[in-house]
């Protein structure tokens, strides 16, 4: 590679650019990576932060370790070089086949250390500045940087199209019925990874009449059959919502792509058709939700269910990947607080969100609220156990086989039991003439034996205030479920949509 000439070469060569350099060039890879999924506050936000970052580093090892500003740069460069790229590295080595028997972390990590302590005592036992080498790192970070933002411009230029849609968006509502004096509030509780009745009794041998008893006695409709129609939240969501089917592939050829698929249909949550036709009406939202419903943009993100906006690209440094990898190796509670991985935050989520529920059960607006609360109960980590007690074991996959994990799966359902019935005796109690859905998105997948077909088997239990439900069907599938409900209760006239299944294989880092 030429160097620069002149003074801009003098600079080149002695100038640390590089450690302004590097996290520019990892948020613009990044950027490129998610396009248009990361607000550009949160973009300038993080900006500053790895620049302080940067900066902060750089100032310690040369207060401390490194008196040379050439030496204290380079220094910095490898630390930042980690920090920003492990995750990367990491993906390389767990993808060799060769490097298997030393991929774990107890052995990759020290190495790692040692390597990168090896290099750092080489810089600091070196006797001069060595320009061509802060020239070249300079000059080749300087072309990364242009390469990746070249790549941005053009992406600002001419968007990538969306990669998945909502077929026939528009549905066409009729206004018969919309001008009604009271509407009903209307409580939609999703319980994510909840395995319908049929399959719970043909994977667990486990009966759940208990729950459909508990729920018939207080005037719920209990369908023969309910059905998703996607075994992942993301596609699921949207679908339920919008109340048709999705638009595009929904597998992926790389991980990265299964997860900007994923995020695609996260985004077609936003504004569905359902939100729209409750607030044509003059319904309220409440978002119990990590999902974006409308433009207000309200949405539960403080316990980071779900990897979305900055997430994507903090969860990519070193420490969050660290703690994901070995946090879960630790059994007390305290310790899993501090390190505080991804899920185990699910619990203080949940608890929140059956507060806020009830909460909103019982206050009295002069608008019908539709109250959307997703639960990641008895989605994995399985925290509890039937009783309610800590359950005391790793991350899922972890260090547990998979016939452990159905026991624990089921011991977390029969908690999730006991915790739907507690908020639905809350909800009638507190909003009597209430329409209350309760629903999964999906059927377990970390059955053991594996059973694709029994992951669209789903729950659906619904409650009107006359408790009518001659013109319900025996079979509820996840798309058609709130056309049946705007058809009876709104006076709709939509169309049922013919049952099919799309299957996705992805297991991206994005969660449910």
């Amino acid at each position: 590679m030429q160097m620069p000439t002149g003074k801009f070469r003098r600079s080149m060569i002695i100038q640390p650019y590089f450690l302004i350099l590097v996290p520019v060039f990892f948020l613009l890879k990044n950027m490129n990576a998610f396009f248009s999924h990361i607000p550009g506050s949160q973009l300038v936000v993080l900006f500053v932060e790895y620049i302080l970052i940067s900066c902060i580093l750089y100032l310690i090892l040369r207060l401390f370790f490194a008196k040379e500003r050439y030496k204290a740069s380079l220094s910095c460069l490898i630390l930042l070089f980690i920090y920003f790229f492990y995750n990367d590295l990491d993906k390389f080595k767990q993808s060799q086949r060769w490097m298997n028997s030393v991929s774990g972390y107890r052995w990759s990590l020290p190495v790692l250390f040692l390597f990168a302590g090896g290099l750092i005592f080489l810089v600091l036992r070196l006797k001069k500045t060595p320009h061509k080498t802060i020239g070249f790192l300079n000059s080749l970070l300087i072309l990364f940087c242009l390469s990746e933002a070249s790549l941005l411009i053009y992406k600002i230029i001419v968007p990538p199209p969306r990669l998945l849609k909502i077929q026939h968006d528009h549905l066409a509502f009729s206004d018969q019925g919309q001008e009604r004096l009271k509407h009903p509030n209307i409580y939609f509780l999703l319980f994510d990874e909840y395995q319908g009745n049929e399959g719970l009794q043909k994977l667990f041998h486990f009966d759940n009449a208990k729950l459909k008893r508990s729920l018939l006695s207080q005037g719920f409709f209990v369908p023969v059959l309910a059905r998703a129609n996607y075994s992942n939240t993301f596609f699921s969501m949207p679908s339920i919502l919008g109340m048709n089917y999705l638009e595009g592939t929904i597998q992926g050829k790389t991980p990265n792509e299964d997860l900007n698929i994923s995020l695609s249909g996260e985004e077609l949550i936003q504004n569905n058709s359902l939100i729209r036709f409750l607030q044509h009406i003059h319904y309220k939202v409440d978002n119990l939700s990590p999902f974006n419903l409308d433009e207000t943009g309200d949405r539960v993100l403080q316990y980071k269910s779900i990897t979305v906006e900055k997430y994507l690209i903090e969860n990519q440094t070193f420490f969050h990947v660290i703690k994901e990898k070995i946090g879960w190796t630790f059994t007390n509670k305290t310790l899993l607080r501090l390190t505080d991985p991804s899920g185990y935050n699910n619990q203080y989520y949940n608890r929140y969100i059956q507060n806020r529920l009830l909460a909103a059960s019982a206050r009295k607006d002069p608008n019908p609220r539709f109250v959307y609360s997703h639960f990641f109960m008895p989605h994995a980590p399985f925290l509890k156990d039937s009783l309610g007690d800590d359950a005391g074991f790793h991350q899922p996959g972890q260090t547990t086989t998979g016939i452990d994990m159905n026991a624990f799966y089921l011991s977390y359902l029969k908690y999730t039991n006991g915790e739907l019935i507690n908020m639905v005796d809350g909800l009638i109690k507190n909003d009597p003439k209430s329409i209350i859905i309760i629903m999964s998105d999906h059927g377990y997948r970390g059955m053991i034996p594996r059973n694709a077909a029994l992951q669209y088997d789903i729950q659906f239990y619904v409650r009107t205030p006359e408790q009518h439900y001659s013109k319900w069907p025996d079979t509820v599938d996840g798309t058609n479920a709130f056309r049946i409900l705007l058809n009876n209760e709104f006076d709709q006239h939509l169309d049922y949509l013919p049952y099919k299944n799309m299957e996705s294989t992805s297991a991206n880092a994005t969660g449910p």
